[in-house]
């Protein structure tokens, strides 16, 4: 359907509500909850928090750091560059592009749609 217009798409045949306008089509029969509105919507039963108010609920008895300030927690103990600055932590060796400016990056090689604009490509 590429390149044909519209107009000239045909419908499909085996569309049992083509003709039938937005407002009549049924829906799915199968769909429980076709004709609840939201708020008839019951949730996941299993939910034990389902109607408590925020306030009510319990904090993690099992969170380390629950009364921790953000400002004083530690970080993964494993992180090898927790204490280092961005400017001072090695960057990879074998990368071609470390010290050039985006604007000097040529892209790829193979790339045959690279200098062509948008609205000439084919698609």
């Amino acid at each position: 359907y590429k390149n044909k217009p519209r107009s000239d798409l045909q419908e499909d045949p085996t569309d049992i509500n083509k003709n039938i306008p937005r407002s009549d089509l049924q829906g799915d029969p199968t769909d429980i909850y076709k004709k609840k509105t939201r708020s008839d919507l019951k949730g996941n039963p299993t939910d034990i928090y389902k109607n408590k108010p925020r306030s009510d609920l319990q904090e993690d008895p099992t969170d380390i750091n629950k009364n921790i300030p953000s400002s004083d927690l530690q970080g993964d103990p494993t992180d090898i560059n927790k204490n280092i600055p961005k400017s001072d932590l090695p960057v990879d060796p074998t990368d071609i592009y470390k010290n050039k400016p985006r604007s000097n990056l040529q892209g790829d090689p193979t790339d045959i749609y690279k200098n062509k604009p948008r609205s000439n490509l084919q698609g």
